[in-house]
């Protein structure tokens, strides 16, 4: 019973109409319903609410007036008066009503700071790397937490780009939209100014690498992605000259930080690293590289001193591609027309994830800093097509550089398949960016 419960909590969206929510009064109709059939339709209708109004409450969302909500609180308020169930509807209805207010507020703080603060000085040589990470964590953990999990259905997710769906999946988009930006931040600071000369530019990956190992201290694999993506895009790859005056801890370090998210047997390293650091308390930061290994152990020692927890931000493309892969391969309906519970049952595996990552996020305790959000959003905006000519021109007009011994062969074992690949294709960064406005 709990199994079928789950399985109808992962998928009943695919059941089910958006804000139409009707509750059979059969257990009303005295011709057909004893005494005892009542009481077990009424608990077992119990048992199934409970569940939904636990795992799914953002179904009931409909602002301003909530009216699935508020239709489902008339019929407890008439058929279970003073139960449990009731006094939790309420408390949601509440729940929800005290947010949209607290958003309203926020949206208004927001407008005022915008309009107040036109004018900064920050540049992106005044950010320490741990506090860029911790910037990028903090934006990434909130979207992350605002998730709709089952928005992340293949079903839902691979409709997303029809125009009449443009509503669906906000949440995800949202997310998806941030990956974006700091892929596209990674490449601005890197091209946009032309009179770097090569190593002011090979200063600048450096930093990013090392952003991205804070990334990954704070167990922060989306942007830990978006940092490594752009690195390895066309347009940063064919810097050549300025990867060859990276210093040789920071392209190993990068070495590293690029094995996560190999593509080997389906993304194995990666997946593993997130069953084995979901719910931790730190991340594991062993490595192989021997550089690293001193500084890396310092950071360890440092964060249990301080009794530092991280929850863990994940890369929600590899739950999109599987559960999109997974709506595809099953059927929704078996033989007779009845409900596939074993297609259900294995989008609920994925969903639970997603929802104990989720949990996990509240470990975080990072504010976000005005000056920081300023200057990461005023950042203007590079098209694929500039980027590349950016880098053409950067390439041809930088001092050459003889590269270190070893260092031509690294940067093709690195870069292995990138060559002549866009962000939108590179890697696994392609889920990432499509166009949500294309027919």
């Amino acid at each position: 019973v709990v199994q079928l419960k789950n399985c109808f909590c992962g998928g009943h969206k695919l059941c089910s109409i958006d804000g139409n929510l009707e509750i059979s009064n059969c257990e009303e109709d005295r011709s057909q319903n004893s005494p005892e059939n009542k009481t077990g339709l009424r608990t077992a209708m119990a048992s199934v609410l409970k569940a939904w109004l636990i795992q799914c409450p953002e179904d009931f969302r409909g602002p301003p007036d909530h009216p699935c909500l508020q239709k489902l609180l008339a019929y407890l308020t008439q058929v279970m008066p003073g139960s449990e169930l009731e006094g939790r509807a309420q408390n949601l209805l509440e729940k929800f009503q005290k947010q949209e207010v607290a958003n309203g507020a926020i949206c208004d703080t927001l407008a005022n700071e915008e309009e107040l603060e036109t004018e900064g000085s920050e540049d992106f040589s005044s950010f320490a790397e741990d506090f860029v990470a911790e910037q990028l964590t903090s934006m990434d953990a909130e979207l992350f937490k605002r998730v709709v999990p089952y928005h992340c259905l293949g079903s839902i997710w691979s409709q997303r780009n029809k125009k009449e769906n443009s509503h669906l999946a906000l949440t995800v988009r949202a997310t998806v939209a941030q990956f974006n930006a700091v892929t596209q931040c990674v490449i601005r600071t890197i091209l946009n100014d032309k009179e770097l000369d090569t190593q002011q530019r090979a200063k600048i990956i450096e930093k990013w690498i090392a952003i991205a190992h804070e990334c990954r201290i704070l167990k922060n694999f989306s942007s830990l992605r978006a940092i490594v993506a752009a690195l390895q895009s066309n347009s940063i790859y064919r810097l050549k000259k300025c990867w060859a005056s990276v210093a040789k801890d920071s392209m190993l370090m990068f070495e590293e930080l690029s094995e996560i998210f190999s593509e080997c047997d389906n993304y194995l390293i990666s997946r593993e690293l997130l069953m084995r650091e979901g719910t931790s308390k730190f991340a594991n930061l062993d490595s192989n590289r021997k550089e690293n290994q001193k500084r890396i152990q310092g950071r360890l020692q440092l964060q249990k001193d301080m009794g530092v927890m991280h929850g863990t931000v994940p890369y929600l493309g590899t739950f999109l591609t599987d559960l999109t892969m997974l709506d595809g391969a099953l059927q929704n309906y078996v033989e007779g027309g009845l409900i596939n519970f074993e297609k259900r049952r294995r989008e609920f595996e994925v969903i639970a994830q997603i929802k104990l990552l989720q949990s996990s996020c509240n470990s975080y305790c990072m504010k976000t800093d005005r000056r920081f959000i300023r200057w990461f959003k005023k950042e203007p905006y590079l098209t694929e097509e500039e980027s590349y000519t950016l880098a053409r021109e950067i390439d041809t007009t930088t001092t050459s550089v003889q590269p270190r011994k070893g260092m031509a062969k690294g940067l093709r074992w690195l870069f292995q398949g990138c060559t002549g690949m866009s962000l939108q294709t590179l890697g696994q960064g392609w889920l990432f960016n499509q166009d949500f406005d294309s027919d």
